[in-house]
């Protein structure tokens, strides 16, 4: 086995164990807005039992979506960095919210290198950063599951550590997979997409109704090593 190969299976181990290093109901969204060249498979190898790297390259804005419990929603595309956005009276600033430590944002939920394995029994094993609710979670990585050339690996943790914010069931991490030949995928278009209580995400002094819902949902692009 040549040192290079020995070399990313050491390092889709580490990410794995270390899940991800130091240091998001999902948005109806295609995972995509432009699909890379190549083709789909029902059999698509995205990682296989050994495990693959991911370079994974995050979109430079998120789309905050506040909904209310009567059912009105808005949202609006802001910059990551520096997003400061006005939806149904609360003034939200993206940066505040992701200062903080009892949340994951977006971006957080996924390393710059990021390893996926299909182990023999089926699913995906997605490593991840232990961050915000996260860092309550003790599986070795996140489960999802492949369908067809489409992923999907809830976030939704359920009732977090004391002094976390939990994420809710809406949290989800939705991609598309695409091989240039054959079933060996080499990218991937998706969303990260997180969602917080009002009342936890209020607590940074966005002043958001109890009753309400706070979603960032960033796109990202993946290309395996």
């Amino acid at each position: 086995m040549s040192t290079r190969r020995l070399a990313v299976l050491a390092l889709a181990a580490v990410v794995l164990g270390t899940l991800g290093g130091a240091d998001g109901c999902p948005l109806a969204v295609n995972p995509s807005t432009t699909t890379p060249q190549g083709s789909t498979s029902s059999s698509l190898d995205v990682g296989g039992q050994s495990g693959a790297l991911w370079q994974v390259q995050f979109d430079t804005e998120v789309l905050v979506t506040l909904r209310l419990a009567s059912g009105q929603a808005a949202a609006k595309k802001v910059p990551l960095r520096s997003g400061l956005v006005d939806l149904l009276g609360a003034t939200i600033s993206v940066p505040d919210l992701c200062w903080r430590t009892d949340l994951v944002c977006p971006q957080g939920v996924l390393s710059e290198q990021t390893a996926i394995q299909q182990p023999a029994t089926g699913g995906l094993l997605v490593g991840f950063n232990r961050r915000g609710p996260l860092a309550a979670m003790k599986d070795n990585g996140l489960s999802g599951t492949l369908s067809g050339a489409d992923l999907s690996v809830p976030l939704g943790v359920g009732q977090a550590a004391a002094g976390l914010c939990a994420l809710g069931s809406s949290s989800a991490i939705l991609a598309s997979a695409y091989a240039s030949s054959g079933t060996r995928a080499d990218t991937m278009q998706g969303r990260v997409t997180v969602a917080y209580d009002g009342t936890c995400a209020g607590l940074g002094g966005a002043a958001l109704p109890a009753d309400s819902r706070l979603e960032l949902s960033l796109g990202f692009a993946g290309k395996r090593q």
